[in-house]
This record gives structure tokens, sequence and C-alpha cells, in this order.
């Protein structure tokens, strides 16, 4: 696995923003974690966990939606749905579990 540095960002429009999701293997974890986190100035570098390719999407359709009334909403939509989705799952657990009192 090669580290990403400046020249291969050079021939790429500035305006696109840097997302690296990488599957990192144990021998190359540090090699790569500096590569994401030691980029120039000028070069900002947004990471998430490895294995988070939905989160990274989600990311990315956050800074979309800075520029895009379409997405935005579409983001609030989402994000509703999974509030919901947390909201009808901890109601599930607390009907089998009981609500501890505290």
């Amino acid at each position: 696995m090669s580290a990403l540095n400046q020249d291969d960002l050079a021939d790429k429009p500035a305006t696109i923003p840097t997302l690296m999701f990488k599957l990192l293997m144990a021998v190359a974890f540090a090699v790569a974690l500096l590569a994401m986190v030691q980029m120039p100035p000028g070069m900002p570098v947004a990471t998430v966990a490895v294995g988070g390719a939905e989160n990274a999407g989600l990311l990315a359709a956050q800074i979309v939606a800075t520029a895009d009334a379409e997405v935005a909403k579409k983001l609030v939509v989402e994000r509703e749905g999974r509030r919901q989705k947390v909201l009808e799952s901890d109601a599930e657990v607390s009907a089998q579990f009981g609500k501890k009192k505290g």
C-alpha cells in the first residue's frame, strides 16, 4: 500500500475534497495513518473509520449539501429515517428488558 502524497493530487481540481477511507492492514496501518493526517497545508483531509464507507458517503453528501439544496433535503430525510430507526430499536430493547431507573 503506497502513501498518497501531494503529487498524486496535483492534477485534481482544487475544489474536490480529499476523502480517504483505506482498508488498513496491520503492517501498513502506521504508514497509511501518517499519510492521511500529515498532508501539507492547503490539502485538508477528512478521515473515517476503517470499514466506514457508509459514513464516508454521508460525509461526502454533507459536503455536497452545502452547495446543493436538493442533496441537503435528502440528507435531512436520511438523518430523520436513521433517527426513527434508533428510537424504534430503543423501544424494542426497553420493552424486552425494561428500562432501568436511576
